[in-house]
């Protein structure tokens, strides 16, 4: 192939159509559904970018040294920058439920006020969906979540770099500062949202005060509720430095304590509920929605992800049994599928009616 000027082989294109299809994988979707979302097929990219780059060489770009790694490099940032946008969709199943109402207040007062959040809840709570959202619906907001790799000062640095579009190896402090700082006065301000960050060592979070400082911008850590024990106390010996930097706090376990369903302080709804299944496409019998909503707001131990994953299986037995919309009892087989514990009737609901025609029939709106 002479890429100089330009001629490509056979050969050549079909090696880049390839590794385009690679590339399109790596986010995720399938051919269809790129092209559906980009309205662009893999050969039209590769016959657009090696366009592009044949009207550069012509003009004698001296940046471009050979055609086809440069056709390579211009499709792998193109894909890059479109898995980065749909990270940052809105979650399959979403409900403006009282917690992310709760938290989105949160949001809103980092985005006015330089400071260091902290949100804490049980495990399944919502907080993961929490962050997926605000990193969507709010433009200065970039999310990131710590995993085994990034629990210390060099990894998170890199992850929190990425979140902010750096793709470096080896990110250094300043050049995250120069992409968190914003001139005096700019509001909204830029929002760090750290998922997992009781996993986080001391050292890390050092590193989160550090940028705070350094940067002027706020941050909102997301954990379970270890997260809240390590940032409470001004005077702890190793948390003091960070906890004293805290100004917001959110607790969605103590919010879940609170009430139950028939109280002031339950934490999901009935419409949550229904909300829920309907994005689901799940229909829900009346006792199966008084049902889910016990579950979902049991003091200490209501999960929204308790909830989806129930009404998945729940919705299976309904259809083996031949009904249209789940009931109280495919609830109770989903528990005993999930937990390996059999429930008695009665145990999770109070009172609920017995399985017949009603109970098939009668729905929930």
């Amino acid at each position: 192939m002479n890429e100089r000027a330009g001629a490509w082989t056979p050969e050549a294109v079909a090696d880049l159509a390839e590794r385009v299809a690679q590339l399109r994988a790596a986010t995720g979707m399938s051919r269809v559904q790129f092209a559906k979302e980009t309205r662009l097929t893999e050969g039209r990219i590769v016959g657009e970018v090696c366009e592009q780059i044949r009207a550069a060489l012509s003009v004698g770009n001296p940046e471009i040294t050979s055609e086809r790694a440069a056709v390579l490099d211009a499709i792998e940032r193109y894909l890059e920058d479109e898995r980065s946008a749909r990270a940052h969709e809105l979650p399959a199943v979403y409900v403006r439920t009282r917690p992310l109402k709760l938290a989105f207040d949160a949001i809103a007062a980092l985005l006015a006020y330089p400071t260091i959040g902290v949100l804490t809840g049980y495990p399944g709570s919502g907080k993961s969906l929490i962050v997926a959202a605000a990193a969507a619906e709010f433009p200065t907001v970039a999310a990131t979540t710590v995993d085994v790799d990034s629990r210390t000062i060099r990894g998170l640095l890199r992850k929190i770099a990425s979140a902010l579009g750096l793709k470096a190896l080896s990110p250094r402090f300043d050049d995250v500062i120069r992409l968190l700082k914003q001139r005096p006065g700019t509001k909204p301000l830029r929002v760090v949202i750290i998922d997992q960050s009781h996993n986080l060592k001391k050292s890390a979070l050092q590193l989160i005060a550090d940028l705070h400082d350094a940067a002027g911008c706020s941050f909102l850590l997301v954990g379970t509720v270890g997260l809240h024990r390590m940032t409470t106390d001004d005077a702890d010996p190793l948390y003091g430095q960070f906890s004293s930097r805290v100004g917001l706090r959110l607790d969605l376990a103590a919010e879940a304590m609170r009430g139950g369903p028939g109280g002031g302080g339950a934490i999901y709804t009935l419409d949550d509920i229904k909300a829920i299944c309907r994005q689901m496409k799940i229909k829900l019998a009346d006792d199966g929605a008084r049902m889910l909503l016990r579950l979902a707001n049991e003091p200490g131990g209501g999960h929204l992800r308790r909830v989806v994953r129930l009404t998945h299986w729940a919705a299976r037995f309904a259809s083996r049994r031949g009904a249209s919309a789940i009931s109280s009892e495919d609830i109770l087989a989903a528990l005993e599928l999930v937990t390996g514990e059999q429930h008695q009737r009665g145990a999770a609901t109070g009172e609920l009616p017995s399985r017949g025609a009603n109970t098939k029939d009668k729905v929930a709106g």
